[in-house]
C-alpha cells in the first residue's frame, strides 16, 4: 500500500495501474476538485514515470470540460502563477 511505502517498509505500486483507486485520468475526481476548489486553483500535470504523459495528456484533451475551464487547467492558471509572457 502507499501508506507502508512511505514508511519504507514496502515498495511503491505504479498508481497508474489502478485508476479506480487514484483517480488519475478520471473525469468524477476532475469534476469533484474543479466543483470543490474552483476551476481557477486546478492546474494539470502529469507525474510521470508514475503516470504516461500521453495517457494524462489524451484525458485532458477529451475529458468534457468548457474550453475556458481546460485553458486555466492546462495553461492560464500556471502562466498567472508563474508569470509567464503570454501571446
Amino acid at each position: 500500500s502507499l501508506s507502508s511505502a512511505a514508511s519504507g517498509s514496502a515498495a511503491v505500486e505504479c498508481p497508474s495501474r489502478d485508476r479506480r483507486r487514484t483517480g488519475m485520468c478520471a473525469a468524477e475526481p476532475l469534476n469533484c476538485t474543479i466543483n470543490a476548489l474552483g476551476h481557477d486553483r486546478v492546474m494539470f500535470a502529469a507525474d510521470y514515470p508514475f503516470e504516461m504523459v500521453e495517457e494524462a495528456g489524451h484525458f485532458i484533451d477529451n475529458v468534457p470540460l468548457e474550453t475556458s475551464v481546460r485553458n486555466a487547467i492546462c495553461f492560464n492558471t500556471a502562466a498567472t502563477l508563474l508569470r509567464l509572457p503570454r501571446g
